[in-house]
């Protein structure tokens, strides 16, 4: 990513106050058709479980997100695992397959999951925030905006985010990129 990218990144992450929120959809007969493309490429059945899932807490981070996600910059996502505690399917499962949806809910590639751990929020390191991409890799910048975060996801269910909360870290990587599995229109 060129440095007037990043610089705008965190320029809009700052203005929008949003972070990488990736947020489970429905799926659609699009999400569908286009994950049994993938699915053959990758020589695994069509009819493996997978989530479908947005990038961003707004439409118009989402195509700016989604683009880090497939382009390989962003390749961490960190949630609560109050947020999944009444819906267990929402946990992150190690090997799993996401299709990556844009603001449209077009599907625009699909992710594996590759690692998923629990800490404490104040254990993250740079060493994790370093794969959120570059707006947010400084801890400072990562903690700030995830702090934000909690703090507007947790509250409808009646929690306040603490310093030694569990936080869940989602590592993935891009099996299917656009070019792969291209959308049908």
């Amino acid at each position: 990513m060129k440095f007037w990218q990043t610089s705008a990144l965190a320029t809009v992450l700052t203005c929008l106050g949003t972070v990488a929120v990736a947020s489970e959809v429905p799926p659609t007969p699009a999400t569908r058709a286009y994950w049994a493309r993938c699915a053959a490429t990758l020589g695994v059945p069509a009819s493996q479980n997978v989530r479908t899932r947005r990038f961003g807490e707004t439409s118009a981070m989402t195509p700016v997100l989604t683009r880090l996600v497939m382009d390989g910059e962003k390749t961490i996502t960190t949630t609560s695992p109050w947020l999944y505690a009444h819906t267990p399917a929402l946990r992150p499962v190690v090997g799993g397959y996401s299709v990556v949806v844009d603001e449209k809910l077009v599907p625009r590639g699909v992710i594996q999951t590759t690692r998923s751990i629990e800490l404490p929020y104040n254990e993250v390191t740079e060493e994790y925030s370093r794969h959120e991409g570059a707006a947010i890799r400084p801890i400072a910048a990562w903690r700030d905006t995830h702090w934000r975060l909690f703090t507007r996801e947790l509250a409808p269910l009646g929690k306040t985010p603490t310093q030694d909360m569990t936080v869940t870290l989602e590592m993935f990587k891009v099996v299917c990129p656009p070019a792969v599995a291209p959308a049908s229109r």
